[in-house]
């Protein structure tokens, strides 16, 4: 009777560890959503003092290597892809089971969306990265379709057949990645794409938001007043706003006004940013390498000036931020060599040809 004791204690042991490491393996580790929650899982208590919600429009403009190297700020950017507002109330959730924020920054972006539900890819990476909980249970249920719910709930049967997927950046630590160490969400976009200044969509007029918009959007804020947490909604810049998209930003900010939340509308802005649209961006939706840099030092002197966010600079405990800020300036530094380099090289080559012509 010992003997099967100790046989069903093994079997079970072994199991839990390969059905452990088989979890580790396969799922999902988007950059865009789930990373960014794990990295976030490994930040001290109450550490984190500024923290940055919404989508893509907060990884891609927050520059967290410029909020700690220039400000000492210690900000965390917890988004997700095209992220629901919804979606932004349970990360807002999750984050502050752990945290105690000086303020939390959520983009806005997320509250012009007309529809009840998002893709299949970015419902997964909007919920999958929490920690099972009853809050991650209500995330995937009002992020996904009645008749899909049951799918999204076993999460085995969205990436049990990653098999042709699988690399090696699966089985190492932070991706086999340098910059996903010590990572605080931010996404470093280096292409450069010109645009033009977007032109006549600035109006006073509003647009009503959706029902399901609205109702979430009143939560973010009754959840921020119910931890006594200061709430900052912002829209960082972009290309892409028109005419019907500024009205329902008005929206946000009747809404927010009536609640005694500050919003910044930062397409109001852009002289004041310095933002350059030949230079500045790398899609319509997405500052650069430089848009980020000036975007990033204009939102954290609006954050210095209006609430009391210490320096953090030279305390040891903060040392991941030091790994971080000097990572995401090596890269740019990188970068910026090997453009210079490419351009002196064709240089030469273009002289070189015009001298052969010539002789």
């Amino acid at each position: 009777m010992k003997n099967k004791i100790i046989k069903i204690v093994c079997f079970i042991t072994i199991f839990a560890v390969l059905f452990f490491r088989f979890e580790k393996v396969f799922n999902f580790k988007y950059g865009d959503g789930i990373y960014s929650l794990s990295c976030f899982y490994e930040e001290p208590e109450d550490s984190i003092d500024v923290l940055c919600f919404g989508s893509s429009h907060i990884f891609e403009n927050v520059n967290t290597g410029i909020l700690w190297k220039e400000y000492g700020i210690a900000d965390f950017n917890l988004c997700g892809s095209i992220q629901p507002v919804w979606n932004t109330y349970y990360y807002m959730k999750e984050a502050l089971k752990t945290q105690q924020p000086r303020v939390m920054v959520v983009d806005v972006y997320g509250t012009i969306q007309t529809e009840d539900y998002i893709d299949h890819s970015r419902i997964i990476k909007n919920n999958y990265g929490l920690k099972f909980s009853k809050d991650k249970i209500e995330s995937i249920l009002v992020s996904s379709p009645e008749e899909s719910r049951i799918d999204y709930l076993m999460e085995h049967s969205n990436y049990h057949n990653r098999y042709s997927e699988i690399t090696r950046s699966d089985f190492a630590d932070h991706l086999g990645m340098t910059n996903y160490k010590n990572w605080k969400g931010f996404g470093l976009n280096t292409a450069v794409k010109a645009f033009s200044e977007p032109k006549e969509y600035d109006t006073n007029e509003t647009a009503e938001l959706t029902d399901k918009v609205t109702e979430y959007l009143m939560k973010i804020i009754e959840l921020s007043k119910e931890k006594d947490i200061p709430l900052l909604l912002i829209k960082t810049p972009y290309c892409g706003v028109t005419l019907d998209i500024q009205k329902k930003y008005n929206k946000v900010a009747e809404i927010a006004g009536e609640n005694d939340i500050p919003f910044i509308n930062f397409n109001r802005h852009y002289k004041e940013i310095g933002i350059n649209f030949e230079t500045d961006f790398a899609d319509a939706n997405h500052m650069n390498h430089r848009g980020n840099v000036k975007f990033t030092r204009y939102l954290a002197g609006y954050l210095k000036e209006n609430y009391e966010i210490p320096d953090r600079r030279g305390d040891s405990a903060y040392g991941s931020y030091d790994f971080m800020a000097d990572n995401c300036e090596q890269r740019i530094y990188n970068l910026e060599l090997t453009q210079i380099n490419q351009t002196t090289i064709w240089k030469k080559y273009a002289e070189g040809i015009i001298l052969l012509f010539i002789a």
